[in-house]
């Protein structure tokens, strides 16, 4: 990552407002609800172009949130560990992601420290 300025990491995405895609899938990053579960699940679904599938990227202390424009929860999970296959959440609480570019215009994140 690419020091700014004012001493904060910054990588390779600019802050703004994003349609997350999934290249693999042709998919976007939406949420979704489901009855049992308190908070909503961040899914990769068929485009529909609603807000709730509009992400706010912004810089962390070392990495990225991902905030959604519908609702203001960010992308998390309930303890962290992407690798034991919990659900990724969508809560009050942002945990940060690593982001790399994988190629131009194609980025891959990934749990960060938070």
């Amino acid at each position: 990552m690419r020091m700014g300025s004012d001493g904060k990491s910054k990588g390779p995405l600019e802050p703004g407002t994003y349609l997350i895609k999934c290249v693999a899938a042709s998919s976007t990053l939406n949420l979704y609800r489901r009855e049992e579960r308190q908070h909503p699940v961040v899914r990769h679904w068929d485009t529909f172009k609603s807000p709730s599938e509009r992400w706010l990227v912004e810089h962390g202390e070392e990495g990225y949130r991902f905030q959604n424009v519908s609702t203001g929860l960010y992308i998390s999970m309930e303890s962290h560990g992407i690798k034991s296959q919990e659900e990724v959440l969508a809560l009050q609480n942002p945990l940060e992601w690593v982001v790399e570019e994988k190629e131009e215009g194609i980025y891959q994140f990934s749990e960060g420290n938070s």
